[in-house]
């Protein structure tokens, strides 16, 4: 019972937290265009570029295995005309084709990781401006809040202005009714 309870709060906070993240991009999307906008750009980049990256290290990996296969096919077909010519040569190309099969895989990681740092930069885009959202909502919170005690103080002097205009033109009827 305890355990579901808490599950149900630890829930309810995250459900809270992710309409939190939706209020302050629509906010940033209402107040910041040109920043959501940016925003919004670097996001799709980043999901466009995993897109893309993603076919082409598959296809290097399977091209890198392909000619790799080619390769050692070749080194057998090879391997049958004279025996230990074949021999090395196939255990050559074997090599190179594994040589040549490591650096496309290591191309291929090149590309992922540069497809993960990008889509990391991405994202610490998006917290920095996730942070910069709620510094302003903050700052109108604040600005709000002095509005506030701005009105009260202008409705505190006007009081205190027909206060003491009530009270000079008392001073003057009594000055006239002394006179």
């Amino acid at each position: 019972m305890q355990q579901t309870s808490q599950h149900h709060r630890m829930v309810g906070r995250q459900v809270m937290a992710g309409f939190h993240d939706l209020y302050l991009l629509f906010k940033l999307y209402l107040e910041h265009p040109k920043e959501y906008e940016k925003f919004e750009t670097s996001v799709a980049e980043c999901h466009d570029l995993k897109d893309v990256m993603r076919p082409k290290i598959e296809a290097m990996e399977a091209e890198a295995e392909g000619l790799a296969a080619e390769k050692v096919r070749v080194a057998d077909a090879y391997a049958v005309q004279t025996k230990e010519t074949a021999d090395r040569s196939a255990e050559a190309a074997r090599e190179n084709a594994r040589n040549e099969a490591r650096i496309k895989i290591d191309r291929a990681n090149t590309v992922r990781d540069e497809a993960g740092r990008r889509l990391a930069e991405a994202e610490k885009a998006e917290a920095n401006l996730v942070g910069r959202a709620e510094a302003l909502d903050e700052r109108d919170r604040l600005l709000t809040a002095r509005d506030g005690r701005l009105a009260t103080a202008q409705e505190r002097l006007k009081t205190e202005k027909q206060a003491f205009t009530d009270m000079q033109r008392r001073v003057t009827e009594a000055y006239k009714g002394a006179a």
